[in-house]
């Protein structure tokens, strides 16, 4: 009796497993995916594919597996079958996307979040990235013209503001890269990357007493920024209090950076 009910099993398992269709494969990969079970999935997507050479979701999730263990070469195959059965999906160029950049190919990156806005010409995340390549690639002209989109859509966002003022500064628009990091700091005061990022941008233009006005700002808010006191000691040397500057250098010294050269330059004592 034992003997039936063991051939039973070895008979009806199979039948089990070879009866799935590729659709039951996918949800089962899904599932192993969301459980970061990435071998598992591949394996499973690999049936899926096997039953149905058309399922362009199979390749896809087959391509985040292989992405989540850094099998490159593989990820970027199945992402390009899964665009050739279905190049209208977004979410498969933005895959494609990430892909690219990981492995090095900022400009074909940038291809592909072209292609997205092709099909969807208001995706704010598409254009945003693109507009992060583009400066990445210093084509900032392109980055910048990409940034007033999103900005247009988003006039409230802070990354995206500070984003532009690094583009503005770049291209020598100075002014406008004061501008973005004032409109920051109206939105959120306490914005340490906007209050240090205009201190310096107050530097550059020569506008020392403004930049240490930022800086007091900064230090009330973060008492443990070194730069602050480095940028700070610097404007106060430009406008000749030498021993305020001398006691910002200090300050940064003892927060761990290397003032040295600034000391030294000036006769601290």
């Amino acid at each position: 009796m034992k003997l039936n009910y063991l051939v039973l099993i070895l008979f009806v398992c199979p039948i089990c497993i070879f009866s799935q269709n590729s659709t039951e494969f996918l949800k089962k990969a899904n599932e192993s995916l969301e459980k970061n079970k990435f071998s598992t999935a591949i394996a499973l997507l690999d049936s899926a594919i096997k039953k149905d050479e058309n399922n362009h979701k199979a390749y896809h999730a087959r391509a985040k597996a292989k992405l989540n263990l850094r099998f490159y070469s593989g990820a970027t195959a199945d992402i390009s079958r899964a665009i050739e059965l279905d190049n209208k999906n977004i979410e498969y160029y933005n895959a494609s996307a990430v892909i690219k950049i990981l492995t090095g190919f900022k400009t074909e990156a940038i291809e592909e979040y072209t292609k997205i806005i092709d099909i969807k010409p208001d995706d704010i995340d598409a254009i945003k990235a693109r507009g992060q390549l583009y400066a990445q690639i210093k084509m900032y002209k392109k980055a910048y013209s990409d940034y007033n989109k999103a900005i247009e859509k988003n006039p409230k966002d802070e990354a995206l503001l500070l984003a532009r003022s690094a583009v503005n500064f770049s291209i020598k628009n100075y002014q406008g890269a004061i501008n973005d990091c004032t409109t920051i700091i109206s939105i959120n005061p306490k914005n340490q990357d906007a209050i240090i990022n205009r201190g310096m941008y107050y530097y550059a233009v020569k506008k020392y007493q403004e930049c240490i006005i930022d800086f007091d700002n900064l230090l009330i808010i973060n008492p443990k920024e070194g730069d602050a006191y480095i940028y700070r000691g610097l404007a106060h040397k430009e406008l000749k209090a030498i021993d305020k500057a001398c006691a910002d250098w200090k300050k940064a010294t003892e927060l761990g950076y290397d003032t040295k050269k600034w000391q030294e330059e000036n006769k601290c004592k």
